[in-house]
């Protein structure tokens, strides 16, 4: 098991950012093991008291 931490830049009071990084292995349909690892981000906006992530991406480090 992998342990990764997550880092929230606070934009404004209602505007956010969260960021991660990965690495995982994924098995295609041809059975054949992808390792791959990158960047995942996502934006938050807080509205009527709740937050909503409105923006995912993703990247993959070569």
């Amino acid at each position: 098991m992998y342990l990764f931490s997550i880092y929230v830049d606070v934009i404004t009071h209602d505007v956010a950012i969260a960021t991660v990084a990965f690495d995982e292995s994924l098995t295609n349909f041809k059975k054949e093991k992808i390792d791959i690892a990158g960047t995942m981000s996502w934006t938050a906006i807080k509205r009527n008291g709740k937050w909503l992530f409105i923006h995912g991406h993703s990247f993959q480090e070569f």
